[in-house]
């Protein structure tokens, strides 16, 4: 599954899940873009990066901002000439029951998790039909499907990135453009470490493997679905997560 010669901008990319898939696509041979609000952690990510001997670039983004997506758009192109992939995965998460959740708090999960993705695909998906073709893989969440106590408007904004992801799936396809979901359940980063250990032991419980994912896990089946294996894969919902939500289980 060789990525040589492809370009992949990665939103999240300064920490978590988008960190390790931008450091595996990065091993499969890929340039990376690191997006993320914060430059010190995506600097952090590029010095990996050329660890591995690719090409890097850290761009400070917040993705919410169309103008700030846009001009990073714009530096990518100008430091590369081309993006192959696009992986949104730039999020956040509000945890709180529903009559807790603030307006600020809603819409900082929708602009996040939506307006983000919508903005890049947008302006990325004009370079991907001149150059005959792009992945976009978009990280959503076991919780899209089946719901989390205390998480509707985290649920809800995963909710629509399906339904995103499906939409322009069928209208991107005529471009050889391939857009997927990844759906992941509970993955082993810094912020599932912040559950109390009862919490986490209830969790795994639940989980057919009784494991959490690896973050690099996410990345192996991030850079497949970048690839030209997966080239006849568009418009699914791909959940990792050992289980976890399986009817009947």
């Amino acid at each position: 599954m060789s990525l040589e010669g492809k370009v992949a901008f990665v939103t999240g990319a300064g920490s978590g899940i988008c960190r390790s898939i931008a450091l595996v696509l990065a091993g499969r041979g890929a340039d990376i873009v690191a997006i993320g609000r914060r430059r010190e952690p995506l600097e952090e990510t590029i010095a990996e990066v050329r660890k591995l001997g690719r090409r890097g670039l850290a761009v400070p983004t917040d993705v919410t901002v169309s103008e700030q997506v846009r001009n990073a758009v714009r530096q990518s192109v100008d430091e590369f000439g081309r993006v192959d992939i696009l992986v949104n995965g730039a999020g956040n998460i509000v945890q709180k029951p529903v009559e807790q959740t603030t307006d600020a708090d809603w819409q900082c999960l929708l602009d996040t998790h939506l307006n983000g993705a919508f903005y890049c695909a947008r302006e990325i998906v004009p370079l991907m039909r001149k150059q005959g073709g792009g992945k976009i893989i978009n990280i959503a969440s076991i919780a899209a499907q089946i719901g989390r106590v205390d998480r509707v408007g985290y649920s809800t904004a995963k909710a629509g990135l399906l339904g995103f992801t499906k939409a322009l799936a069928k209208e991107v396809a005529p471009y050889k453009i391939n857009v997927n979901a990844i759906s992941p359940g509970s993955v082993m980063t810094p912020m599932l470490r912040l559950n109390t250990a009862e919490n986490l032991r209830e969790r795994i419980e639940r989980i057919p493997l009784h494991r959490f994912a690896e973050p690099d896990e996410l990345g192996y089946l991030a850079a497949y679905l970048a690839s030209e294996e997966a080239d006849y894969i568009t418009g699914q919902v791909i959940g990792i997560n050992g289980g976890d939500g399986i009817v009947g289980i």
